[in-house]
């Protein structure tokens, strides 16, 4: 159980010293000036070891920026990822919450600054305001941090779960080109990338896979492409990874694209 105890200082002042063990029984001490503060400290730190709330003061004073660059350092995604959970940082979270202790992340902050953003006003430039995509991805990416904040100690709950945000306008109907249309289509690019076209149009493959698609990956006579690869720009650079998902998979190729295939292949053969 927390103790007080009463002493008195130098100059005659008095304090009252809040002893207790912290729920891996080390033991921890906070000082007050009155007797009431000391109190009351002493039944809410013993309430929330029996309710498992008890939270390390010092973890709760980490600030958002140190925990933020931590959890950005461990999240095991994709480059491309990586640099969209940066960009969201560097952009939005940072400049708001960077200098906040983690402790003091409330609901009540967090909702306050979402909605700041939905009122933001339009740019000057383009006239636009803050899209409601982005702001889905700022609370994600915030809420994110905040459950690393929780297993790391520096946070009790996380403060964004509960809240919603704006949803996206309705999508509007798909398009899809015929085939007189692809061909059109693929009549009027670069030579060099009409077979890219006609592959993305009749297998369904991303801009990325297609990218990174070897000739190893080609079987001709089964008809067939072997997709276990990506293409993605990052920061103007561009990286290999896994495709969408992390799955690999098969995908036909129609007959009528062998030719030109073969042909695209034969330097490398």
């Amino acid at each position: 159980m927390a103790s007080t105890v009463k002493r008195i200082t130098a100059d005659g002042t008095p304090r009252y010293d809040v002893r207790y063990r912290d729920p891996a029984g080390k033991t921890r001490t906070r000082t007050f000036k009155r007797r009431k503060d000391a109190d009351q400290f002493s039944s809410t730190v013993e309430a929330d070891k029996a309710r498992g709330d008890w939270l390390d003061p010092l973890a709760g004073r980490r600030l958002f920026r140190d925990v933020a660059e931590e959890w950005l350092t461990v999240a095991d995604v994709k480059p491309k990822t990586t640099a969209g959970y940066r960009s969201i940082l560097d952009r939005h979270l940072l400049p708001q919450f960077g200098a906040t202790p983690m402790a003091k992340l409330t609901p009540a902050a967090v909702e306050t600054y979402l909605a700041a953003l939905r009122k933001a006003e339009p740019h000057k430039r383009t006239g636009s305001t803050t899209a409601a995509g982005t702001i889905r991805n700022v609370r994600n990416v915030l809420s994110a941090v905040c459950r690393y904040g929780v297993r790391s100690g520096a946070l009790r709950y996380n403060p964004a779960a509960e809240i919603r945000t704006p949803k996206t306008q309705t999508r509007r109907e798909m398009l899809f080109l015929d085939a007189d249309q692809i061909n059109d289509l693929a009549d009027a690019i670069d030579p060099r990338y009409r077979l890219a076209v006609l592959l993305s149009a009749y297998t369904g493959l991303r801009a990325g896979e297609l990218g990174a698609l070897k000739v190893g990956r080609v079987e001709m006579l089964r008809r067939r492409l072997h997709v276990v690869e990506s293409l993605a720009e990052v920061h103007g650079e561009l990286l290999t990874n896994t495709p969408k998902n992390g799955r690999s998979r098969t995908v036909p190729v129609p007959r009528f694209l062998l030719e030109p295939l073969g042909e695209q292949m034969a330097p490398a053969l």
